[in-house]
């Protein structure tokens, strides 16, 4: 069974993720994209993508090389703010593309209406994940493919910040959830699985939000819409 009730509404939660963004002095994420940003563009490229949402932009970290691979992209994140500072990333280097604000378990899309969706260092965060991978499931057109990372146990920040029950946790006003094999499978279990691994990552500080040198260990998942 899943972990993961309703501890933070999502209100609070972005809040949270607001308060992040705004008090960070530029982007809160390093520039280099995610690790996982070339395999990405392959595997959206292996199925003919075209149209992709990158949910839990950020302030856009991952938008370039994912528009430089000419797929239309628009970043959607809860964070006004994140939002605000991807859509400038994609203006200074003078890329196409969108950054909009939403929630996950809303999104401002048609049923259908995309080829994909890329989800990166976001999951772990959502208060309501199986809601928010039927909206995932909504906007995809039938086979679309969906690009995962998830935080997992042995990730070096869990155990950080209060905990809220199991292996969930309330850090700097947001929510971290690291999760079991088992329970992840078991919220995917409406997915066809093309590949579920385990992968690990250092990654620098974040500012104040994150000062210290972490690693980030992973459940990476690439599915289609069943």
């Amino acid at each position: 069974m899943t972990d993961t009730p309703h501890v933070l509404d999502a209100a609070e939660a972005n809040a949270g993720w607001e308060r992040a963004y705004a008090e960070q002095t530029g982007t809160l994420w390093q520039d280099e994209p995610i690790p996982l940003s070339a395999e990405a563009v392959s595997f959206l490229r292996e199925h003919g993508t075209r149209t992709v949402v990158d949910l839990g932009c950020g302030d856009g970290r991952n938008l370039p090389p994912l528009v430089r691979a000419g797929l239309h992209v628009t970043g959607v994140d809860a964070s006004r703010t994140g939002a605000g500072r991807a859509a400038e990333r994609l203006r200074r280097h003078e890329l196409p593309g969108l950054a909009v604000t939403a929630d996950a378990v809303d999104l401002p899309f048609p049923d259908g209406a995309v080829d994909a969706v890329t989800c990166f260092d976001v999951f772990s965060h959502f208060t309501d994940p199986a809601a928010a991978l039927a909206e995932i499931a909504r906007v995809l057109r039938p086979g679309g493919q969906f690009m995962v990372n998830v935080f997992n146990t042995d990730d070096s920040e869990c155990g950080r910040g209060e905990l809220l029950f199991g292996t969930t946790y309330r850090y700097r006003g947001t929510v971290f959830h690291f999760y079991r094999e088992d329970e992840l499978r078991e919220l995917l279990s409406g997915w066809k699985i093309l590949e579920f691994r385990t992968d690990t990552w250092d990654d620098p500080p974040h500012g104040e939000f994150r000062p210290e040198p972490h690693t980030h260990s992973n459940f990476v998942v690439k599915a289609v819409r069943a």
